[in-house]
């Protein structure tokens, strides 16, 4: 029976530490689907300070639309701060290990 254990490379039941197990597997310290997410969420902030209605530095000539862009991305630019943020500490909270300490993260 021994024999045949070699040959087929088969350990006994009860053995452990074998080569053929397969490392523990850890999870991903980054995730980029979600940073691109923040991207999104960075992006309509920008959009919500471009279009602040500040008289001298208007972006486009026409005041309806400029307007209408405005109500629109006022609303996002609040949704993509908390957004941001929340989602922030998610990645953070996630990249972080039992083992690492204050400096090293």
């Amino acid at each position: 029976m021994a024999t045949d254990q070699v040959l087929t490379g088969s350990a006994p039941a009860g053995a452990r530490g074998t080569s053929a197990d397969p490392p523990p597997r850890r999870a991903p310290s980054r995730l980029p689907s979600l940073t691109g997410l923040r991207f999104l969420a960075a992006l309509a902030v920008f959009a919500h300070h471009a279009f602040l209605p500040i008289p001298p530095l208007r972006l486009l000539a026409d005041d309806a639309t400029e307007f209408r862009l405005y109500r629109w991305f006022n609303q996002a630019g609040g949704l993509g701060v908390s957004f941001f943020f929340v989602l922030s500490g998610f990645v953070l909270t996630w990249s972080a290990r039992h083992d690492d300490t204050t400096t090293s993260f």
